[in-house]
């Protein structure tokens, strides 16, 4: 077996996810994560929110040897402007090094973090003897695309959000950014919303629930789909205001564009697959349908 040796590993924020196979804790995870650590290579861990994350990564690193770039201790950033179609920041060295005026396309707080760390791999690169120009870096930030990430569509003069968010975490970190970036929405929210199984749907309803959403229950193509009818009645049971159950992500895509008002906002979230067929629906993009699957098994929100 070939072992691949990089000249910089990067570790991104841990949350709980896929905890059948990475474990039900966060040190356990973050101990699975600490793979990617190899012997005297550097490793950049972007900001953590849980201090056991950090405790594994830095032992980690201190019995292989491998130097270990703290980001939210190396960097500082400060976002200058915001609004629906991207966010500019400034970001430097808390030494003094090298500052960086910024715009990405990508929304969010975290995408600020994942760009200082992405910087942080890019100078520690430079380090190494890599010549990467500052200019570079500043097109490579500005011109990034990710589909599925804090999307934002206009239709029939509303807008929609489509975000792959899967677990509580990142739910709760999507919710903080669409009170942050759509202010302007003073009507309420119409939410599109379905899970596969093994994601926690109801740990997701709950971070959701602040929005006070008029949700709309859908299933996928996903073979790993939780049946609409299970989610409308997750959906009820945590007391949120349900408006219809759809087996397709593009038909309560089109029921929600049928009641939101055009202050309100479309969010069509709780899984990647979810994000997938919107975004099919919203660009008229040929579905894909793989024959050798039987369809959605219907697992258990």
């Amino acid at each position: 077996t070939n072992i691949v040796t990089p000249e910089v590993s990067v570790i991104t924020s841990i949350s709980m996810d896929h905890v059948a196979t990475l474990g039900d804790t966060i040190a356990k995870i973050a101990t699975e994560k600490a793979g990617i650590i190899k012997p005297g290579v550097p490793c950049v861990i972007a900001p953590q929110r849980n201090a056991d994350a950090v405790d594994v990564f830095r032992q980690t690193a201190r019995e292989r040897g491998a130097p270990m770039i703290l980001v939210q201790d190396a960097f500082e950033w400060e976002k200058t402007e915001r609004n629906l179609n991207g966010q500019s920041f400034t970001l430097r060295r808390r030494d003094g090094g090298t500052a960086y005026r910024l715009r990405t396309p990508l929304l969010g707080d975290y995408q600020l973090e994942n760009a200082a760390a992405a910087v942080a791999a890019i100078e520690t690169l430079a380090e190494a003897g890599y010549a990467i120009p500052k200019a570079a870096i500043e097109a490579g930030v500005r011109k990034v695309r990710w589909s599925g990430r804090f999307q934002v569509f206009e239709r029939d003069g509303k807008t929609i959000v489509v975000d792959g968010a899967h677990n509580p975490y990142s739910m709760r970190r999507l919710v903080e950014s669409l009170r942050e970036y759509a202010p302007a929405k003073t009507g309420g929210t119409v939410l599109v919303f379905g899970s596969l199984g093994g994601h926690s749907a109801s740990g997701m309803l709950d971070a959701l629930g602040v929005l006070d959403p008029m949700a709309i229950a859908v299933q996928t193509r996903h073979p790993r789909s939780a049946r609409a009818a299970a989610t409308a009645a997750l959906i009820s049971e945590r007391g949120l205001n349900l408006a219809a159950a759809f087996d397709t992500v593009s038909a309560g895509l089109e029921r929600a564009l049928e009641i939101a008002g055009t202050n309100d906002l479309i969010l069509c979230a709780g899984s990647l697959a979810v994000a997938g067929e919107a975004i099919e629906a919203l660009e008229g993009i040929e579905p894909e349908i793989y024959e050798n699957l039987r369809g959605p098994v219907h697992r258990k929100v």
